[in-house]
């Protein structure tokens, strides 16, 4: 990009000093033309000046006059052309052609006042004396000089032109070229992104349906939440246990699916939970649309992007009402049998007693009974 901004600039240059010689040139040649449209007019007045100072025929006066403010608005035009130059030579011939235009028209005046004056014999002697022919010369001369100036001028300016055609066409077309090498470049980065970008999103689909495959077949309910607490994703086992269809429980739908009387403990630790970035666990109730309550424990863990990230919490859901009841049953049969068990204990150490007291008359009037106890005594 630095680069073609570099040929940007350097043809923008080219094309201005282009521009500006193509103007030099213009401004040249329209400085030509008015110079020979002037000399055709002065010589114009010179010529009808004449032929009314040997003929006396107003109507070569006439024509001289209309020449004379010909050449007065030419010659004016002619300076505005050159005050818009900065060539200081320029400037000064046409001050100086500007000067013999004004003395040649001046004696060309005093020409036809000596012939209205003092008739043809003034006239003739006047055209025979050749007054103002040195003038004429010297304007010629002037017009010549500043004609040969201009047309110098206008040849390098030419030059100058062809050059800067020749660089701006050079530069342009390695500026193409440049381009169409970056525009390349960048498609070829761009379709290179475009294959990356599918690869990675089929790969994240592929990796999607794994999870969804491997989720859909868990024994443990399955959910995700996104960092706004919003839930994304819920599996079969976690929307059989919660009671709810997977639209009604996406979003922050399934806050309401959590039993009344533990909704408000449940959203303050998830929003501790939140807000600390740590594992939760909780224990409650969830209530289906059929009013069916049932006991779950919430496990929930962070997920974080490979920079760092915090993404939301992955969490698990597990029915624990079955296992509440049975270990409630199970706690009532071992409380009876304990019962069971001290009752026992009780009556046998009752009856003990009893068959004692009544063993020991016997053992005394029935020599048998003695005779059994000693040899139980000999054997311990």
């Amino acid at each position: 990009m630095l680069a073609l901004s570099f040929v940007g600039l350097i043809s923008y240059w080219s094309i201005a000093r282009l521009v500006a010689a193509n103007d030099t040139m213009t401004h040249t040649q329209a400085v030509i033309n008015h110079i020979d449209r002037l000399m055709v007019t002065i010589t114009t007045a010179e010529t009808v000046q004449r032929g009314y100072l040997l003929s006396g025929d107003l109507s070569d006066l006439e024509a001289y006059w209309v020449s004379s403010r010909q050449a007065a608005r030419q010659l004016e035009t002619l300076r505005a052309h050159e005050t818009r130059t900065h060539n200081r030579r320029q400037l000064q011939d046409s001050s100086t052609l500007e000067t013999l235009m004004s003395e040649r028209l001046a004696k060309l005046e005093r020409g036809i006042r000596l012939r209205q004056k003092g008739g043809v014999e003034a006239a003739s002697r006047y055209v025979q004396s050749s007054e103002g022919s040195l003038t004429m010369r010297r304007i010629r001369a002037e017009i010549n000089d500043i004609e040969a100036g201009e047309r110098a001028v206008l040849m390098i300016e030419i030059s100058r032109a062809r050059d800067l055609a020749k660089m701006a066409t050079f530069i342009i077309t390695f500026g193409l070229v440049l381009a169409v090498l970056v525009v390349a470049a960048a498609r070829g980065l761009l379709f290179r992104n475009l294959i990356e970008r599918e690869l990675a999103e089929s790969e994240l689909h592929r990796r999607e349906e794994r999870f969804r495959a491997l989720t859909s077949c868990s024994p443990v309910g399955i959910f995700l939440l996104d960092s706004d607490g919003r839930a994304t994703y819920f599996n079969p086992r976690c929307l059989a246990i919660g009671g709810f269809a997977l639209e009604e429980g996406l979003g922050y739908g399934w806050v309401s699916f959590v039993h009344p009387e533990d909704r408000k403990r449940v959203i303050a630790g998830v929003m501790a939970a939140f807000g600390a970035r740590r594992d939760g666990f909780d224990t409650f109730r969830v209530q289906s649309r059929c009013g069916i309550v049932r006991r779950v424990q919430a496990a929930t863990s962070p997920m974080l992007s490979d920079d760092g990230a915090f993404l939301g919490y992955v969490g698990t859901l597990d029915d624990v009402s079955e296992r509440e009841r049975a270990e409630e049953v199970a706690g009532e049969r071992g409380q009876i049998s304990l019962a069971r068990r001290a009752r026992v204990g009780s009556h046998q150490h009752r009856g003990g007693g009893r068959h004692s007291s009544l063993r020991e008359p016997l053992a005394g009037t029935d020599p048998r009974l003695h005779a059994q106890r000693d040899g139980r005594q000999e054997r311990v």
